[in-house]
């Protein structure tokens, strides 16, 4: 009994030091907490005003709604925002954002509408700090440490709220070693969502929070789907609690009042929803 004791006790430990987050200040969570967040901007479900679109984050602005996009890297080094890694589904060609030049991109129209695919400085431009960011990096073909590097160099002299949060827990842990203040977050999913697209070590270890030893993410963005065990362990452990994407109205106040931040998408909750501290 007393080797079985010690076994569970030495599991235990090294479940803790694998998943235990870092608890941020209240100066880091603060701008984000309560928070209703537009994914990929405030824009129409039938895609006439375009996800990651500059009428989109003008929209989400006017209306005081924090905004959550996303970043890739183009062939030449630019840093765009736009979800998918392939553009077939936003722009109708199959080809690789990370395989184009920015000026390949401005070739393209998003959902068949005119608007283009825009700059990260572009759409900084028009936030101008008057609404809070959740920044998803994504990561392709390793490059997070430029991609991370070129969303640094811009967003360090932007006044604005903003935090980063990445499924690839490498760029997590970017932020971690070299801007340890920045707010950031473990992007995760199920285990049976995860791999689908990765392969299956990988889907294990994010699922369930693994890569919090170096990364040490200060909240855990996990989808409406269920939780793994050691998702709900690491946020007991101190890691704020987002949820993403949040689509039924009817279960708005169900996910507000179990998160600091909901990511919205297809309807209009207030900015702001009221939680204690």
């Amino acid at each position: 009994m007393e080797i079985l004791a010690l076994i569970f006790l030495l599991i235990c430990v090294i479940l803790l030091a694998l998943t235990k987050p870092k608890t941020p200040s209240e100066s880091q969570y603060g701008p984000f907490y309560g928070r209703n967040i537009a994914h990929r901007g405030l824009h129409s479900k039938d895609q006439s005003i375009p996800e990651n679109s500059l009428p989109a984050f003008r929209a989400a602005v006017e209306k005081g709604y924090g905004i959550e996009l996303d970043l890739h890297l183009t062939n030449d080094g630019q840093v765009v925002v736009v979800h998918d890694d392939n553009l077939k589904r936003i722009c109708g060609v199959d080809k690789i954002v990370k395989d184009l030049t920015y000026g390949q991109l401005l070739e393209l129209n998003l959902f068949e509408t005119e608007e283009k695919i825009p700059k990260f400085t572009e759409v900084l431009d028009i936030v101008s700090g008057k609404v809070p960011l959740i920044i998803e990096l994504k990561v392709v073909r390793g490059d997070q440490n430029e991609l991370c590097s070129k969303a640094w160099d811009i967003l360090k002299d932007d006044r604005g709220d903003f935090c980063i949060e990445s499924f690839n827990p490498f760029a997590v842990a970017w932020f971690n070693r070299r801007h340890a203040n920045v707010y950031r977050g473990q992007l995760t999913d199920s285990y049976g969502s995860l791999k689908k697209s990765a392969p299956w070590p990988a889907a294990f270890v994010v699922a369930n929070c693994l890569s919090n030893i170096f990364a040490r993410p200060h909240f855990i963005a996990h989808s409406t789907n269920k939780k793994s065990v050691l998702v709900m362990f690491a946020q007991w452990l101190g890691a704020k609690k987002v949820v993403w994407t949040v689509r039924d109205e009817k279960l708005a106040r169900k996910y507000e009042a179990e998160n600091a931040t909901v990511i919205f998408e297809n309807y209009l909750p207030k900015p702001v929803y009221y939680k204690e501290k």
